[in-house]
């Protein structure tokens, strides 16, 4: 990830076609001896937020609690979608 100043940033907006907003909130969050790193995203409209889930191993981040959250999750990984550009489409 490069940082980018406030006129960087205003200057790729001014050239983007698409534009999405989201908040973005990070955290870490332990369970059971288990760091998961999680992030979770509120775009603009509200219609959508994304919640991500990340530890160090694959059997790590298949141990976090879901059943424990207030919301019911879908998982979205592999599905091309959710990524980058493509979530503008999904938000119209």
């Amino acid at each position: 990830k490069t940082k980018l100043t406030e006129s960087d940033y205003d200057s790729l907006l001014s050239k983007s076609t698409v534009h999405l907003e989201k908040i973005r909130y990070e955290f870490n969050y332990e369970v059971n001896g288990v760091l998961f790193s999680l992030k979770y995203d509120e775009f603009k409209n509200g219609e959508l937020c994304m919640f991500e889930i990340d530890a160090k191993t694959e059997g790590e981040r298949n141990s976090f609690p879901v059943h424990n959250l207030p919301f019911k999750l879908e998982e979205v990984t592999g599905d091309m979608r959710y990524y980058g550009y493509r979530m503008v489409k999904m938000l119209k």
